[in-house]
């Protein structure tokens, strides 16, 4: 619902454009969209205890 508001989107942008470390949950549908603004790590119940450490 909330990338239906264009106040949302705008703010959205806002926020990846800055130079700062950020955790996000994206919705499956979303990731190729906002994939251009860093990694992307999938988590599953199956490499939930394997993620990357921090780099």
């Amino acid at each position: 619902m909330e990338l239906f508001s264009s106040k949302f989107k705008e703010k959205l942008a806002e926020i990846l454009l800055i130079d700062k470390p950020l955790i996000a949950v994206l919705h499956r549908n979303f990731v190729r969209r906002f994939s251009e603004y860093g990694m992307i790590i999938e988590v599953n119940q199956s490499n939930r205890e394997k993620l990357p450490k921090k780099s």
